[in-house]
């Protein structure tokens, strides 16, 4: 049933969807993070200083330890980046869901709405156009049932052709 805040309500919903695949990209990013720093550290783990060998040997064995390490640096920082993404994407999309469950809230009282005032109608105009045959046709069994049903709620009712 299409009501005022349909149009609005699919809006949300893609708005919704988006933060989704933002938050799934912001995952996807913060673990390739982590597997770059735990490859970086691994790495770091494997160089050693030589103990033996000339200067110039030692000198750049302990340059590139250092830049190692400035790696190992820039990855934990990359990490903390990327861990910041995925917590402004989750804020994003409790936001978001907030919204749509608010639009579909709005559009099911919207309906019920509907319905309770299509069911009144039914009834004044079952009330306005008495007396009124409600059934023809019904097995005696049926037909007295309906008659209690009825009568319980208040009405006269005559069985005809019986």
């Amino acid at each position: 049933m299409k009501t005022r805040y349909a149009p609005l309500l699919k809006v949300k919903k893609s708005e919704l969807d988006r933060c989704e695949r933002e938050l799934q990209k912001a995952n996807h990013t913060l673990l390739s993070a982590k597997n770059s720093l735990h490859e970086a550290y691994l790495l770091l783990a494997t160089l050693e200083l030589p103990c033996s060998g000339t200067m110039q040997e030692m000198l750049s064995a302990r340059s590139f330890i250092s830049t190692q390490r400035e790696i190992v640096q820039d990855k934990k920082n990359w990490v903390e980046f990327a861990q910041e993404q995925v917590t402004l994407a989750i804020g994003k999309l409790k936001l978001s869901n907030i919204e749509y469950e608010k639009f579909k809230y709005l559009d099911f009282e919207e309906i019920k709405k509907i319905i309770k005032l299509r069911t009144l109608k039914e009834a004044k105009d079952l009330v306005e156009g008495a007396p009124k045959d409600l059934k023809a046709s019904a097995p005696k069994a049926e037909a007295e049932e309906i008659k209690k049903k009825i009568t319980a709620a208040g009405a006269k009712v005559t069985l005809k052709g019986l």
